[in-house]
């Protein structure tokens, strides 16, 4: 899987590369804790569409790490707090109009970080 840039993350446009035609659901979001108040806990506020794409990236990588080995994090409580909380915990610390994520397997910390802050240029390597 190879994800050079990340300009606009609009996840649906990324399930026909990948042959995953997934939608977000009532039953996906029920699976996961709540994305937003883990956040909040942060003191990170995020927009509605912001925590539907997070919920939907989590999903993804469910699937996927079904066929290839991408995390050993499977249960969705752990997936928000180390993977969503994790990546998001170094927002505060990021000063520039574009980011380098090297090495980021999953898309972690990446991934995240172009779904919080679409006002920034998030690349991704790995």
């Amino acid at each position: 899987m190879h994800f050079l840039l990340v300009r606009s993350v609009e996840l649906l446009i990324f399930l026909p590369y990948f042959g995953i035609m997934a939608q977000i659901q009532g039953a996906i979001m029920s699976t996961y804790p709540s994305i937003s108040q883990a956040l909040q806990c942060m003191g990170i506020e995020i927009a509605q569409d912001q925590e539907d794409k997070l919920y939907l990236y989590l999903e993804m990588m469910q699937a996927w790490n079904r066929k290839i080995n991408l995390t050993a994090i499977t249960d969705p409580q752990e997936m928000v707090r180390l993977h969503v909380q994790d990546s998001a915990s170094i927002l505060p610390y990021i000063k520039g109009l574009s980011v380098l994520d090297i090495g980021t397997g999953a898309g972690l910390p990446g991934m995240v970080i172009a779904i919080l802050r679409p006002d920034i240029q998030v690349h991704l390597l790995d």
